[in-house]
């Protein structure tokens, strides 16, 4: 056994000990690891590099007693000591006997049949893959769910885009249908919007975009739907509203874009006015896309009619009703 044990010693561990499961490892008087087998080093991988050098870290705390009584002992001893594995203890049949350099050589061979530790080590690996999965189908929801918002969303309002908000009106009007709710919905355009990219450049016009749709957005309910139809058009889609409600509604978003002052650069402001067109479906008597351009021509009324009004069409008599608009101010500059 001593002979066995001197060459070990003298060739290296892991030269002679590469194909062996068992644990085996080289160690000093004071337990800090010097070598070991390949599957000694697989625990090694597991803990913190600062811990990774001391073999009873590797044990589990009611083993370490034991562990140091071998350590002093003057003779090969051969006990059962826990092993730790994902801070779990598992039993393992282990020796440990000394060196005449000094040194000590400790061996470590899973409890019961030879394949338990390998069940171990692939219970892992399946538990660390599970893991890994599981990450990458959270990464893969969130990246789905990105895509779904860039491909729905206007990129510069962040309001839903043209292809969402029709989509957001089949669906209404299919609802409207089955429940028989009223629905209403408004084609809302800025007034004399050229002007502002002409006189301030494009970068100004995005953000009068963007400062007019967030103050119609706050001027609805959280059940509306506000959507950025093209250029400086939007379409509102107002569930389970009539006539009457739908205007009173009209008639504060004038008065919201009639006080908004947008601040450009070089210490400029402005101020904007809309105009809507209004109407509400027939209900079993005209399609979502006929209910648009009966909102699209009341819209164009409005703006044929002076701007910063609304316009209803009367599908009655196809006659309309008319705001009662303040003085149209499609553009006010202070300097």
């Amino acid at each position: 056994m001593d002979q066995i044990i001197n060459v070990l010693a003298r060739n290296g561990l892991s030269d002679l000990l590469n194909f062996t499961q068992a644990f085996v490892a080289l160690i000093d008087s004071s337990s800090v690891l010097l070598e070991w087998n390949p599957a000694f080093g697989q625990m090694l991988n597991r803990l913190p590099s600062s811990e990774a050098w001391l073999l009873p870290n590797l044990l589990a705390a009611a083993s370490r007693p034991r562990f140091n009584e071998m350590m002093l002992a003057l003779q090969p001893c051969r006990d059962n000591l826990q092993l730790l594995f994902e801070e779990e203890g598992f039993d393992f049949d282990c020796l440990l006997t000394s060196l005449p350099d000094g040194n000590y050589l400790f061996f470590a061979q899973p409890v019961g049949k030879s394949h338990d530790h390998e069940l171990m080590r692939l219970t892992r690996e399946i538990n660390n893959l599970k893991h890994i999965l599981d990450i990458k189908k959270i990464e893969l929801e969130a990246v789905l769910v990105q895509a779904y918002e860039v491909s729905h969303t206007d990129a510069l309002t962040f309001l839903a885009n043209r292809k969402q908000i029709i989509a957001d009106l089949q669906r209404e009007v299919i609802a409207c249908e089955r429940y028989r709710k009223p629905f209403t919905i408004f084609m809302l355009d800025i007034d004399h919007f050229k002007h502002v990219n002409d006189s301030f450049g494009h970068a100004e016009g995005d953000k009068a975009l963007i400062e007019m749709s967030a103050e119609m957005l706050k001027g609805i309910r959280h059940a509306d739907k506000l959507g950025r139809y093209g250029g400086e058009e939007f379409l509102l889609l107002l569930p389970a509203t009539a006539l009457k409600s739908a205007i009173t509604l009209a008639d504060r978003l004038l008065t919201i874009a009639r006080e908004k002052t947008i601040h450009l650069e070089n210490d400029q402001n402005i101020r904007l006015t809309i105009s809507i067109g209004i109407a509400q479906i027939r209900i079993g008597k005209e399609s979502w896309d006929e209910l648009l351009r009966r909102a699209d021509k009341a819209l164009y009324m409005s703006k044929a009619n002076g701007r910063d009004q609304w316009t209803v069409l009367n599908y009655s008599d196809n006659g309309i009703i008319s705001s009662r608009s303040a003085l149209s101010r499609s553009l006010h500059r202070k300097e």
